[in-house]
């Protein structure tokens, strides 16, 4: 019950938002054309409302979640059956080489020759909104602050079974983390020569999972490698300073992670 009231009340801010927003983009729209403001102001005021838009949808689900106490893509699958459930896993963020590219691109054609797709637009907007909004997540996680602690950080590239560091969610949230304060402690597989040039200079490089765990106040699952699926709790317990575990692709069982003693963080999925 406290879970579908707090998810009640983040939608009904989230939408107050998106009302506000709404009403500036029409201001700022309304004022171009009379040459009362420039074209930025209301690229701005169209990129705030896409980003409230984004906030409302991911409210909405939260509540939806809440409520029937289903997981993420229980909810989502059901939307268009020709749509596979690996393309509803939650998640970061997507990134790579293709899609954030062609996206871009296509938003950029489209506002070129004066057609702006809202809906690609959406899409840039809200993923990029998504990758900072998991280190936020993370940071609350923690108490709402990683200052001076120590974060274990498990996979670096934008996906398993490659060394791509093309747009990759990591990216930011390390650079958070350590803005804000932390330490933190990597190892991907694959990435981890890539990376060194893109994240902070104080990020530890590790030589296994177990190492990045080390010591850790919280352990942070980024990158969905098999590996770390095999990874035994009591092992990563025991390595670990702290119990705070936040799995941003649902790679672990949420009760055998609990029995384990850890304070589990998934993502889009129900609490209990």
């Amino acid at each position: 019950e406290a879970a579908v009231l707090q998810a009640r009340g983040a939608l009904i801010q989230a939408q107050g938002e998106y009302a506000n927003a709404s009403v500036q983009r029409r201001r700022a729209e309304e004022l171009v054309k009379t040459s009362a403001t420039s074209l930025s102001v209301r690229d701005e005021r169209i990129a705030a409302e896409q980003k409230a838009q984004g906030s409302v949808i991911r409210a909405e689900a939260d509540l939806r979640t809440a409520n029937i106490n289903l997981s993420y893509t229980d909810i989502v699958a059901p939307i268009d059956g020709r749509i596979g459930r690996k393309f509803l896993h939650p998640g970061p963020g997507f990134g790579g080489s293709c899609f954030p590219k062609d996206t871009t691109a296509l938003m950029r054609i489209a506002q070129d020759h004066g057609a702006p797709s809202r809906l690609v637009e959406a899409v840039v907007t809200v993923n990029e909104a998504r990758k900072a909004g998991m280190a936020a997540r993370i940071i609350v996680a923690c108490g709402g602050s990683v200052r001076g602690r120590t974060i274990g950080v498990l996979g670096l590239t934008f996906k398993p079974e490659t060394d791509d560091m093309r747009e990759a969610p990591s990216l930011p949230i390390v650079a958070r983390l350590v803005g804000d304060g932390a330490t933190v402690r990597a190892f991907d597989p694959e990435g981890m020569e890539q990376a060194r040039p893109l994240l902070p200079e104080n990020v530890i490089y590790c030589r296994d999972a177990l190492h990045a765990a080390e010591g850790a106040d919280a352990l942070v699952v980024i990158t969905e490698w098999n590996e770390f699926r095999a990874l035994a709790p009591a092992r990563l317990s025991a390595a670990m300073r702290g119990r705070v575990l936040v799995d941003l692709r649902n790679i672990y069982e949420p009760s055998a992670m609990r029995e384990a003693g850890f304070e589990y963080h998934s993502i889009g999925r129900a609490v209990g």
